[in-house]
């Protein structure tokens, strides 16, 4: 039985789309038609996979990555009112207009919350509005 558990979480972790399964799916493309359906839940929660909603991270490159740390951490002892007080930031972001949010699950262990196969990035694909913003001290 262990050993059947083990495949079967082996098949939901084999990537990206795997992950994403509905529990049908996953009964079917596993090859578990002679179980129920129940019988496969149980057993992903017995090896500690459930069925978390799914996060999104920002698309950033490791260049990027690097000078937002880099960045970071030379200000990391600097003061809110005597360091950053002389600081403004300023961003943009758009909003996309008319999108369908709908919720996503993703099966995952409890400390694979950012892990690369559960988090996607999303790109905005249709009309959008552009908002500008700043935030000083």
């Amino acid at each position: 039985m262990e050993q059947g558990k083990d495949s079967l979480v082996t098949f939901v972790k084999r990537n990206f789309m795997t992950r994403r399964m509905k529990l049908v799916d996953i009964w079917q493309e596993a090859g578990l038609s002679h179980v129920c359906n129940g019988t496969v839940f149980n057993a992903l929660v017995e090896c500690r996979l459930e069925a978390y909603r799914e996060e999104f991270k920002f698309i950033l490159s490791p260049e990027c990555k690097a000078r937002c740390l880099a960045y970071c951490t030379e200000r990391r002892s600097w003061e809110a009112e005597k360091d950053w007080g002389s600081y403004a930031f300023m961003d943009e972001m758009s909003i996309e207009i008319g999108a369908v949010f709908g919720l996503h699950h993703v099966w995952r262990e409890t400390g694979e919350k950012w892990h690369n196969d559960c988090v996607r990035a999303k790109k905005k694909q249709g009309e959008a509005v552009i908002c500008w913003g700043m935030v000083m001290w």
